[in-house]
């Protein structure tokens, strides 16, 4: 008796129909703990004339809080193999309350309070949404979120307001004859008399 492997024979005659409905079995595996996090069986239409079937890892369903770090062609060689591919968990990120006041230049308090804020080094832009109305932030750096931390914010005024007197003089008695108040605001001019 000869010993030999029995291999699967797709000859060329076979038609597409023939090479269609081949299931693969996919295992995501943690890399961090080696354990199998899930599994997915997919139907795969398009096997090379071999019955092979190769996919990128880019390609695979994802599954919830895990990211593929599996990378590359994947082989799988015959319908009912299995593929094993790694995943990383996502990282949690856990919101915390902050004390924050937003001070204007003069150092008054115009806004402020207790928020929700993602936990670790955040930019500035996670406050925008509670900056108060007609202001703006001048600060633009990084900054450390930690329970029950708090922080003062620079704000700017977006609006200031100019007001300009103007008085008129006659020359030759040193009376005034006029004044004229005039209000610069953003996008408009407000004169009285």
């Amino acid at each position: 008796m000869i010993p030999c492997v029995a291999t699967p024979i797709f000859a060329e005659s076979q038609s597409e129909e023939e090479l269609l409905g081949r299931k693969v079995s996919i295992l995501y595996i943690d890399e961090a703990t080696n354990e199998k996090v899930a599994q997915n069986t997919m139907l795969f239409s398009h096997l090379d004339k071999d019955g092979s079937w190769t996919i990128n890892a880019n390609e695979l369903p994802t599954i919830a809080n895990y990211t593929i770090t599996s990378q590359g062609d994947l082989l799988s060689l015959y319908g009912g193999s299995v593929i094993e591919v790694t995943v990383k968990a996502n990282e949690t990120q856990k919101d915390v309350i902050m004390k924050v006041q937003f001070v204007d230049e003069t150092g008054t308090v115009v806004g402020g309070g207790d928020y929700f804020l993602p936990e670790g080094v955040q930019n500035y832009s996670v406050l925008s949404q509670y900056v108060p109305a007609g202001y703006q932030m001048t600060t633009t750096v990084d900054f450390m979120v930690e329970e029950g931390g708090s922080i003062q914010v620079n704000v700017e005024k977006i609006q200031k307001d100019v007001i300009l007197n103007v008085q008129f003089v006659d020359s030759v008695t040193g009376e005034v004859v006029a004044v004229e108040i005039t209000l610069y605001q953003k996008e408009s001019i407000i004169t009285q008399f």
